[in-house]
């Protein structure tokens, strides 16, 4: 009988240990699960919810017209820039193009970098992007609206950073409208985007 106590006494003690030892091993609350993940874990993690679901602030991405890419594509060492023109340069993306994948924001994009380019327009990102009538976004104010970037925002800004730009296109459209046609040679048309190079002296 006294066996039999002692291993009662035993088989509590062991339940109690491991009992503390499942509380400290177990996170009592969401922010201690942080904690206990490896940072490069959550990025992975962040990376998988972003692939799985749809962070775009502007909707859907149309798949039904996936019109055509530039066959011409720049290819250079990378372009380097601030963290604040890297930021001001997804905005814009996302603001004009965030429903048109990542393809589409990086022709937005191409079209920024190579007005920065261009003797005809200004020299820099930021004063490309806030010169007066160039971008909708801008004006209407959904340029500020973008607060949440998309992980396809970011992507599109990688190819940048790799050096992907596309040739010559300094300016875009909606495909419904021809105003820029007097300014602007036709280029190709992306999705719900026509895009135009400068005409030629």
């Amino acid at each position: 009988m006294r066996g039999f106590k002692r291993m009662l006494t035993l088989t509590g003690i062991l339940s109690v240990m491991a009992g503390t030892l499942l509380h400290f091993a177990i996170p009592t609350n969401s922010d201690s699960i942080w904690e206990e993940i490896p940072h490069e874990e959550t990025e992975t993690y962040i990376q998988e919810k972003r692939e799985t679901e749809d962070l775009s602030v502007n909707g859907d991405v149309q798949v039904e017209e996936m019109g055509q890419c530039p066959e011409s594509i720049s290819q250079s060492s990378g372009q380097v820039m601030t963290d604040a023109e890297k930021k001001m340069l997804m905005k814009v993306a996302q603001a004009e193009a965030g429903n048109q994948g990542i393809d589409g924001m990086w022709l937005v994009m191409s079209v920024v970098m190579n007005r920065v380019g261009s003797r005809s327009f200004p020299d820099s990102i930021e004063e490309v992007i806030f010169q007066k009538g160039a971008f909708s976004s801008v004006t209407d104010g959904r340029y500020e609206e973008q607060v949440i970037l998309s992980y396809e925002v970011t992507e599109a800004l990688g190819m940048i950073l790799n050096g992907e730009v596309a040739e010559n296109i300094v300016a875009f459209e909606i495909k419904d409208s021809d105003v820029l046609e007097k300014w602007f040679e036709y280029a190709f048309t992306f999705r719900d985007h026509n895009f135009y190079t400068e005409k030629e002296q």
